[in-house]
């Protein structure tokens, strides 16, 4: 079952924990679907209907139906989002509608007027330095026409670069992607996935930390006396280490003097700097190893 607008207007407000999504494209193509993705773990609830018309909001910057609040939820935290989701408007100024902002999302595509439109959104936003800057494009293109007023991949990178924001693109596919993890490593996260995992590797200010489960809080302990153990043994190795050495930095001294010694002497000798070396190697004191 599906939420109307109206179910999303009377969702509990949010304090702080904005994130600002806004549709810079220069058709004004619909970014429903980034809500969607957005509010893809959470069920029995949808996003509000886009209409092409929508905008920065004419002075209005808490408009329920331009409001959606989003859950983030990760094996660490848990936090509720403010997301706020209008169109560009060119002669909006009203730099309050990005207080509090933690996260900046900008859907824009890949022409002239939508890096000109990025940059005086830029211009409203910066001074609450949203943690999170991404530029989210549908797709790049390495060379374009002249004259079709379209930009290039590496001139949207460098604009991304200048103004620390990061580069989405949608139709990107990660390489060797097996969609699994098998040996433990970072998968990196690319196309429209990164959206929401840019959002979920940030600390909100609204984040609650989960408990940890019984199971690795134990595991945690044991990890604990593993290390102190580990420390331990260390610590004796290094002593070791330096009788060993020191030992062996006399073996000179030692086998000048056992020349100088009568046969029977010579071999009671050498047992006992056998055993020496055999101690400080970590050899114990027991009848089955003296044997």
């Amino acid at each position: 079952m599906s939420t109307t607008q109206e179910d999303h207007a009377s969702s509990p407000a949010v304090s702080g924990g904005v994130c600002n999504l806004i549709n810079l494209t220069a058709d004004f193509r619909p970014h429903s679907w980034i809500v969607d993705l957005l509010l893809e773990s959470q069920k029995n609830n949808t996003p509000p209907t886009e209409k092409d018309d929508k905008n920065l909001g004419n002075g209005d910057s808490s408009s329920d139906k331009d409001i959606v609040q989003l859950e983030l939820r990760t094996k660490y935290y848990n936090a509720l989002v403010k997301l706020k989701h209008f169109s560009f408007v060119e002669d909006d100024t009203n730099k309050q509608r990005f207080d509090d902002t933690e996260a900046l999302l900008m859907y824009c595509d890949g022409t002239h007027e939508s890096l000109r439109r990025a940059q005086i959104v830029w211009q409203l936003a910066k001074e609450n330095e949203p943690a999170v800057c991404l530029f989210i494009v549908d797709t790049t293109k390495d060379t374009v026409v002249d004259g079709s007023g379209e930009v290039t991949r590496t001139q949207i990178l460098s604009w991304c670069l200048d103004n620390n924001f990061e580069l989405v693109e949608c139709d990107e596919v990660a390489e060797d992607d097996n969609g699994s993890d098998e040996e433990g490593g970072i998968v990196d996260i690319v196309g429209k996935g990164r959206i929401l995992e840019a959002l979920k590797s940030h600390t909100w200010s609204t984040m609650k930390l989960l408990d940890p489960p019984p199971m690795l809080a134990n595991g945690n302990a044991n990890q604990e006396r593993k290390a102190r153990t580990l420390g331990t043994e260390s610590t004796n190795m290094e002593a070791s280490m330096d009788s060993f050495e020191a030992l062996f930095s006399e073996l000179a001294v030692i086998k000048a003097k056992a020349d100088n010694l009568p046969l029977e002497e010579r071999r009671a000798y050498a047992e006992k700097i056998a055993l020496s070396f055999y101690a400080a190697m970590g050899g114990g004191d027991s009848e089955d190893e003296e044997d």
